[in-house]
């Protein structure tokens, strides 16, 4: 087709959507006073990594699945990492500031259970494990589409969160892990196109990415790299200077041990707009993302290194063998 006809087509679209602009899908959290959002015709495919102790499923598929629900999306769970017993327990805890333990250790009431079942956001949070690109299609047309109860005037938004990417098992047939994730994310893609639907995908980040704020932090980066719209990395963070900076990685088990954590959302990649990074509190005992920040005390990385390099002369000049200041 010509591009003079394209763009006639695109002005009647244009003019379409600017009478009803399509929703946007704003995410927990604040980039210099701005919200964080996505386009939902123009970012189909959404990429959220973190490292172990992030907090990436209380950030998506728990806090962003309850805060979309309110925006009016249905939100479908897709969930290969977490029982969906879990997952109602997680959005009870962060959408009603529960303790973790209270609903670990029985302590809720008989009232406390109803008011926590009859949670109105609920009715559209979906969850399920499909196994197959059939199932997610079954799913969403019988469960969804076709729920009259759903509908207002026009077709309800829905947003799948995939939990998550490597987990997976639409390809279990591939023995390359590599492989495997190609394939999946063509799959989700094509379920975006084909259901009109947004797809926001929780994946690992390689254990010696930690600390890169690139594309190359991601698992199998080069087909999430070319298929994504918009890619963040979380990871645990500290002010350091007036600055936050990523936890040095010999502080890590020391900082995932902290029941406040502090964690620094670096967006890697966005087709639609700027590269933004924004710091939010994470509270474990509530699974809940908070405006502010907490007070984080760490022994400074660069005294630990040193230590551990000169330990490492004394071992190498010693045989092998780590010996005292009097030499035993």
């Amino acid at each position: 087709m010509k591009a003079s006809e394209l763009a006639k087509k695109r002005q009647q679209s244009y003019k379409e959507e600017k009478l009803a602009p399509p929703p946007k899908i704003f995410l927990p959290g604040e980039a210099e006073g701005t919200p964080i959002f996505l386009k939902q015709r123009k970012h189909r495919l959404t990429i959220i990594g973190g490292m172990p102790g992030a907090g990436k499923t209380a950030y998506t598929t728990i806090q962003t699945a309850l805060s979309l629900s309110e925006q009016g999306f249905i939100v479908l769970i897709c969930t290969y990492e977490m029982h969906e017993d879990a997952i109602i327990d997680r959005l009870w805890s962060n959408g009603h500031e529960i303790p973790c333990n209270d609903i670990d250790d029985y302590k809720l009431t008989d009232i406390e259970l109803d008011e926590l079942a009859a949670d109105s956001r609920l009715n559209c949070i979906f969850i399920t494990t499909p196994r197959t690109v059939s199932d997610v299609h079954k799913y969403i047309n019988e469960n969804i589409y076709a729920d009259p109860d759903l509908y207002d005037t026009k077709k309800p938004e829905v947003v799948i969160i995939w939990d998550y990417l490597q987990r997976i098992p639409f390809h279990s047939e591939l023995s390359a892990a590599k492989d495997r994730v190609s394939a999946n994310l063509q799959d989700i893609l094509s379920i975006n196109n084909t259901l009109d639907v947004h797809s926001i995908v929780l994946a690992s980040l390689n254990r010696e990415g930690y600390h890169l704020t690139s594309m190359e932090a991601f698992k199998e980066a080069g087909d999430i790299e070319s298929d994504t719209d918009m890619a963040v990395i979380m990871r645990l963070g500290y002010q350091k200077e007036g600055n936050w900076v990523p936890v040095p990685k010999e502080l890590l088990n020391q900082a995932r041990k902290n029941k406040q954590v502090n964690i620094i959302f670096s967006m890697v990649k966005n087709r639609h707009g700027a590269e933004v990074e924004y710091v939010m509190g994470f509270d474990k005992t509530v699974q809940k993302f908070r405006p502010e920040t907490y007070d984080t005390v760490l022994i400074d990385a660069t005294d630990i290194y040193k230590k551990s390099k000169k330990a490492e002369v004394i071992k190498n000049n010693n045989n092998g063998k780590v010996v005292n200041k009097n030499g035993k």
